[in-house]
């Protein structure tokens, strides 16, 4: 769940899915209860592009929808019945923000920019899930990921 606040508790509101996959929107005073949208598989919460706030990535029917929280489309990308797991934002600055996943079923990651486009030399092999983090502290991000034998593997980020 997500609370996007307000300036007053009453008209803050709840995000959240429930056990059937519905996304709601609640008003913590209750004048709005809604069903943003049905069948969904995963919901996650993260800031997407310059605004400050946080927008919402969600997993149906083969794609992966993201949308501000007023449900206003961002950007969508047809994830072909990939097995996602462990949908992740990394911030690489201001204006760059950047959401991927890991397949399971292909033992694959990936990762779209921005925009919603696949990023060059994605996907990439990895036997278990992946993170993106400065992690020499040189201002240059670097991709963490396993080999085929659960070895780690860090290497820049093009």
């Amino acid at each position: 769940f997500f609370v996007e606040a307000s300036q007053s508790i009453g008209q803050s509101k709840l995000h959240f899915a429930t056990n059937n996959g519905s996304w709601q929107r609640v008003q913590l005073n209750g004048d709005i209860n809604e069903t943003v949208d049905k069948g969904v598989f995963q919901l996650h919460f993260a800031h997407l592009d310059a605004d400050s706030k946080k927008d919402v990535i969600l997993e149906k029917d083969s794609f992966l929808y993201s949308y501000t929280l007023r449900a206003e489309p961002i950007w969508q990308y047809e994830t072909n019945g990939q097995s996602i797991s462990g949908i992740k934002a990394f911030n690489f600055g201001d204006d760059d923000k950047r959401v991927g996943w890991y397949d399971e079923k292909s033992q694959q990651i990936f990762l779209l920019d921005k925009v919603g486009r696949l990023q060059n030399q994605f996907p990439k092999r990895s036997s278990t899930s992946f993170s993106i983090a400065d992690v020499d502290l040189n201002n240059e991000m670097e991709l963490i990921r396993t080999d085929s034998i659960g070895g780690m593997l860090i290497e820049p980020f093009e």
